[in-house]
């Protein structure tokens, strides 16, 4: 159940829900795990008004430190995937390596994808312009001389190109550069699937993958945070798609390390190179994880999730670093996708399952102000030996049309919150497709739990609310 703030806003005796007494005396019960607990508290339950209940969801009480809209904030990696990891870098000459580890990590989180050819040709058409302008009229040379000329204009534009465009290459992996890879990135790139992977199990509980597609699959971060997340061992098939056999030998060498005393479970794990080009086999989560920039042109990004989505029965997960660049990469492959299947039947219709809680563009888009919409976790480097934490953007997306039993429009919170003594600060993205500022207050709020869930919420979480219409229509803070 919800939390409706027309409801909980109110200030008549009542819609008075909970006092701050029988919050602790709640969470006393509930610590204590005294079995007594519907006995103690039934009288105080009973007297709640069903519709009213400020922290009941699904008729279960929770506390606000545990409400249904928390999310994964802190990863700790599984000790076989620790040493497994150990195992592989054993022979390394280290100090090197992590030389090498800090240097992959810094060009990764400056990357940009490839400028598109109309944006090349756009802006050497501009220089060109610019240099003929400042130049003498060629009516007066002579033909060589019109040639040499010609030439100066073409070197120059392309020396301009160099300077202003992004040169992109793909990245390409020695044995060196993908134990770099797995020192750098195989920490993050775990918690950041397992954090996405804990929200869908916990919102879908009833889903569990028997196949998974993993695309770009690396050094196999994405079996590993299924395997944490869901159990593989009865899966039907997991396959990876990596065009680099240095990290798939990586990657199977990982698996079998970390799982050598349970080596039947990987009977089913396959890897190739190249995505299949039939779309009879489907897979009930399809996933691609840190895999887009890898893609030479928007084209072959859009044609690729396109493909992706066409492969899976149920999610399509998308996972990039949480840069601008990461940022704007998966929503133009959201709104591609949106649009591209509005018009087909239901099931195979597509919407965001997550983190959106909305169907519209992003209004981080829409705003154009140069800020990503990401969301942090903390992750066990491996580089380090200590937590550090990672910025993510994703979109989960599912096919279908939403269900009213998936509390899709919850409020996301999309920065970090600010609390102060007896109110807190939280900006949020709605189930409008709008980001606005709310404050919870102790004095206005705390009867209600909302001003005790917002304490105890963090970036990235959703909080269990629904706003009363008339508080959608005038979009005023709270």
């Amino acid at each position: 159940m919800t939390l409706h703030l027309r409801n909980c806003l109110s200030t008549s005796s009542s819609h008075k829900l909970f006092t701050k007494f029988w919050q602790r005396q709640i969470q006393a019960a509930y610590l204590s795990n005294a079995s007594n607990v519907e006995e103690e508290l039934g009288s105080i339950i009973r007297d709640v008004e069903e519709v009213d209940k400020p922290l009941g969801y699904k008729d279960k009480y929770f506390l606000a430190s545990n409400h249904p809209g928390k999310v994964l904030s802190k990863v700790p990696l599984p000790d076989n995937l620790i040493k497994a990891a150990e195992a592989e870098l054993k022979d390394a000459l280290m100090k090197d390596l992590r030389k090498k580890a800090d240097r992959l990590e810094r060009h990764l989180r400056g990357r940009h994808p490839p400028p598109s050819d109309s944006v090349a040709r756009e802006l050497a058409q501009k220089y060109e312009e610019k240099f003929r302008k400042s130049s003498v009229n060629i009516e007066y040379l002579s033909e060589e001389e019109q040639i040499k000329y010609e030439n100066d204009i073409v070197q120059k534009v392309m020396g301009k190109l160099k300077k202003r465009m992004y040169h992109w290459e793909p990245l390409k992996f020695s044995e060196e550069s993908s134990r770099a890879y797995l020192l750098a990135r195989l920490a993050p790139n775990y918690s950041s699937l397992v954090r996405i992977f804990t929200e869908l199990r916990s919102r879908d509980p009833c889903f569990s993958p028997d196949t998974i597609l993993d695309y770009g699959s690396g050094i196999g971060s994405t079996y590993w945070a299924a395997s944490n997340v869901w159990n593989l061992q009865s899966i039907f098939e997991f396959v990876n798609i990596e065009a680099s056999t240095i990290m798939s030998q990586l990657a199977l060498r990982l698996l079998e390390t970390g799982y050598k005393d349970d080596l039947d479970r990987l009977k089913r794990v396959s890897f190739r190179q190249f995505l299949p080009n039939t779309h009879l086999t489907k897979f009930q989560l399809v996933v691609s994880g840190h895999s887009m920039f890898e893609l030479p042109s928007t084209e072959d990004r859009l044609n690729t999730a396109l493909n992706l989505w066409k492969k899976t029965d149920n999610y399509l997960v998308l996972c990039e670093q949480g840069t601008k660049s990461g940022h704007r990469i998966l929503m133009e492959i959201r709104s591609f996708l949106l649009d591209a299947t509005k018009d087909l039947p239901d099931t195979e219709k597509c919407y965001v399952f997550s983190p959106c809680p909305h169907q519209v563009s992003c209004p981080r888009v829409e705003a154009d102000d140069g800020t990503p919409c990401n969301f942090p976790v903390k992750y066990q480097s491996l580089l380090y030996n200590e937590y550090l934490t990672e910025t993510l953007s994703y979109v989960v997306l599912r096919k279908g049309v939403p269900q009213n039993s998936e509390d899709l429009s919850w409020p996301r919170i999309v920065r970090d919150l600010q609390h102060k003594r007896g109110h807190s600060h939280c900006q949020v993205c709605t189930g409008e497709g709008t980001l606005q500022k709310w404050t919870f207050t102790k004095g206005k709020h705390g009867e209600s739990g909302l001003y005790h869930i917002a304490r105890k919420s963090d970036w990235g979480d959703r909080l269990p609310i629904e706003l009363a219409k008339e508080e959608q229509e005038d979009e005023t803070p709270i």
